[in-house]
């Protein structure tokens, strides 16, 4: 009898510890690698995005339900969707689905990356679609890494001309009175021995000239993009940085509006360094700034890795002078020697706001309160640490708009001056 009900114990433990892992795994949670393979993967994907030129009068739109999973090394799935999507009176769908996929065997790895939307309609419908899917494939061995598009068009019309099936790859069309339009778009790049990656756009439309919509030249509408790539490593130690100088972004409604980020720099997975600077910024409705001077690196060594982010800021002038300051710097750090270490600093060097004078350090996570605005948060730090990561993200300056009112910015608008972030891994 003993026996009996021991062993029913078990197997209700073991359909329980089953039930859970299926879960677990359909929900998006991490499963852990079930090999040594020293591969990460990457991979994004977004339905629709208005990107418009710094400066203009009119704001970017999305990347609209995006995810992404960046130098992972688990088997995981991450998936976004809705009803339906709109940029504005420039670009709608029906239901549209984004999703990114990493697998791993004990001989393999893979990433896939896909958005598919169905009844597309750009620019008053003179590019409509029934369904468009773009979909990138990463896949990589012990020996090879390589790369693919598999991507599929169906009801497509242009300018009212019918397309049977896919269109070839970077096909483009011109657009009397707007500019162009790519169609299965396709950037390949890696040497397919230490990285492989592509990115697929099925529509990309430039414009190019002065037009009856209102979009400034230099303006793209890129609908279903869809990036995987995959990297191959020296060691079981991952790192990533990023930083940029100035982000605004807002969500009116079901729609994310944003301008930026301005000199964003970031590396990611193996290491490197990269700088972007630029000579200064102007967004309406919310300021200006003078230089901007952006840097990520990461370096991997046989006993641990490195990686820091950075960004300094010059003239900075936000909300018609209620925010002011000659130069702001911030840094994260993060690193791996056999334990993890982080760290994050924030220069302030003649902060005023609202006119009264602010201290060069101040405190992590300092909150001001700002009376019919909303509040900052200055020296911002966020820390997340695990038994194989530690990650750390730093803005000197973040505003928050929480009163209506503030002139081309809605409750809930946020603009982050000075971003860094670090991150170290490591994976068996």
């Amino acid at each position: 009898m003993k026996r009996t009900i021991a062993t029913s114990i078990m197997l209700f433990m073991m359909l329980l510890f089953a039930s859970m892992t299926s879960v677990a795994h359909a929900s998006g949670t991490p499963q852990l690698a079930t090999s040594t393979l020293p591969v990460v993967a990457d991979g994004s994907a977004y339905a629709a995005f208005l990107k418009v030129p710094v400066g203009s009068a009119l704001a970017s739109i999305g990347p609209l339900f995006p995810v992404n999973l960046g130098c992972n090394v688990t088997a995981r799935t991450v998936t976004s969707s809705a009803a339906s999507l709109s940029l504005g009176s420039f670009a709608t769908s029906g239901s549209l689905v984004d999703q990114v996929t990493t697998t791993r065997t004990s001989t393999s790895a893979t990433s896939q990356a896909s958005s598919t939307l169905q009844n597309v309609s750009v620019l008053g419908g003179l590019i409509t679609a029934t369904t468009i899917s773009s979909v990138a494939n990463s896949t990589g061995t012990a020996t090879s890494l390589s790369s693919t598009n598999n991507s599929t068009f169906v009801g497509l019309n242009v300018l009212g001309v019918p397309f049977v099936g896919t269109p070839s790859p970077n096909t483009m069309i011109a657009l009397p009175g707007i500019g162009s339009v790519t169609l299965n778009e396709q950037v390949p790049s890696g040497n397919n021995v230490s990285s492989t990656d592509i990115r697929v756009i099925a529509i990309d439309v430039k414009v190019t000239l002065s037009n009856i919509f209102g979009l400034p030249v230099g303006a793209h509408i890129i609908i279903a993009s869809a990036a995987s790539s995959l990297q191959r490593t020296s060691s079981h130690t991952i790192v990533d940085a990023n930083a940029y100088g100035l982000f605004a972004f807002a969500k009116a409604g079901v729609v994310f509006v944003k301008s930026g980020p301005f000199a964003e720099a970031s590396i990611g997975c193996t290491g490197g360094t990269k700088t972007v600077s630029v000579a200064s910024v102007n967004v309406p409705n919310i300021g200006s700034t003078g230089t901007m001077t952006d840097t990520a690196t990461g370096n991997i060594t046989a006993s641990g890795a490195t990686s820091q982010g950075s960004s300094t800021v010059q003239g900075i002038n936000l909300l018609s002078g209620l925010i002011t300051a000659n130069v702001i710097t911030s840094t994260a750090q993060a690193g791996f020697n056999g334990s993890f270490s982080h760290s994050g600093t924030t220069s302030l060097v003649n902060l005023h706001i609202a006119g009264v004078p602010i201290a060069v350090n101040p405190a992590p996570n300092t909150k001001i309160n700002i009376p019919g605005v909303g509040f900052v948060v200055l020296n911002e730090q966020t820390v997340s640490q695990n038994a194989s990561m530690v990650k750390i993200g730093v803005n000197a300056i973040d505003l928050h708009i929480t009163v209506a009112g503030v002139p081309g910015l809605p409750v809930g608008a946020r603009v982050v001056v000075g971003h860094s972030s670090a991150s170290a891994n490591t994976f068996v």
